[in-house]
């Protein structure tokens, strides 16, 4: 049953991708998963339950990559590196990749927003966690760990909708780098 709920989420996230949350109907994802419509139903209840558990689902796995990247990153400005590619510069190349990005943003947060909210948290709490080390220099400007993340994390998300290019979002991110840096204190 694992393995068939993961094969929808994987399709869902396919699917969505190429047409954008408003096209994407159950019948297109049973199609990419393989699998019967009935057997998405008796798993996940309808629409925009599928489309609520693929989004939970694609923020889990893109935390376990950024949790196993950063266990590879040696320095803050790399973990920082990490985190803006992972949760930023993939997200906003993912959400610019076809032609329904407005829907893919919008549609999600109609029906999605709490578990939007839920992995901003994570995220947020994941750039906490990267600070720690550096809550007495932080403390000297004013900062904790846990305010300076969550400004980090409002700012990426500012970045992936504003950016008008790969590029632009590349030096934004290059800027928060180094405001960060300068907060705690760290050589750049």
């Amino acid at each position: 049953m694992e393995e068939q709920r993961i094969r929808i989420l994987e399709a869902t996230i396919e699917v969505v991708s190429r047409y954008g949350v408003a096209k994407t109907s159950v019948g297109d994802i049973a199609k990419a998963a393989g699998l019967s419509r009935q057997t998405i139903y008796s798993l996940l209840k309808n629409r925009t339950a599928i489309l609520r558990a693929a989004i939970e689902y694609s923020g889990e796995k893109t935390d376990g990559l950024a949790r196993d990247m950063l266990s590879r990153a040696p320095d803050l400005a790399s973990q920082l590196d990490t985190i803006f590619s992972v949760y930023t510069v993939q997200v906003y190349e993912l959400m610019h990749a076809q032609n329904e990005v407005l829907d893919i943003s919008s549609g999600a947060e109609e029906f999605a927003a709490d578990v939007l909210e839920a992995n901003h948290a994570r995220h947020s709490a994941l750039i906490a966690r990267v600070l720690r080390p550096f809550a007495k220099e932080l403390k000297e400007n004013d900062l904790t760990p846990t305010l300076l993340a969550s400004q980090v994390e409002a700012a990426c998300r500012g970045y992936k909708s504003s950016a008008g290019s790969v590029a632009q979002l590349k030096r934004l991110l290059a800027a928060q780098k180094k405001l960060v840096l300068l907060a705690v204190g760290s050589p750049q």
